[in-house]
């Protein structure tokens, strides 16, 4: 869904009675949840895409949608990515040990 949402985005959704062409929605596809964006809809049918992908997802239906993102918080996509790189937990590692050499010892 980049640029739109990231990997990581936090986002908040709500079950509407209806939903439209545009909106961002979470559904549930084999036990798994995917945001897209809805691109066609027929009915209680919906066809939807990533923003980012070339291909447009299966059709689902209305009942498999969990709700529409009505609010992303970006902030955690930046906080996450670094707590889930290793290189971050290295840096982290290293600078708490240097930290603890160069303090002076309170006696």
């Amino acid at each position: 869904m980049e640029p739109c949402l990231k990997t990581n985005d936090l986002v908040i959704i709500k079950k509407f009675d209806d939903y439209n062409i545009g909106d961002i929605v979470t559904y549930t596809d084999k036990g798994i949840y995917v945001t897209h964006r809805i691109i066609s809809k027929k009915n209680n049918t919906f066809v939807t895409k990533g923003d980012a992908n070339s291909a447009e997802d299966e059709p689902i239906y209305k009942n498999s949608i969990v709700g529409k993102v009505i609010y992303q918080f970006k902030v955690f996509s930046f906080f996450s990515s670094i707590l889930i790189s290793p290189i971050s937990w290295i840096f982290l590692f290293i600078g708490g040990f240097l930290i603890t050499l160069l303090l002076p010892d309170k006696k």
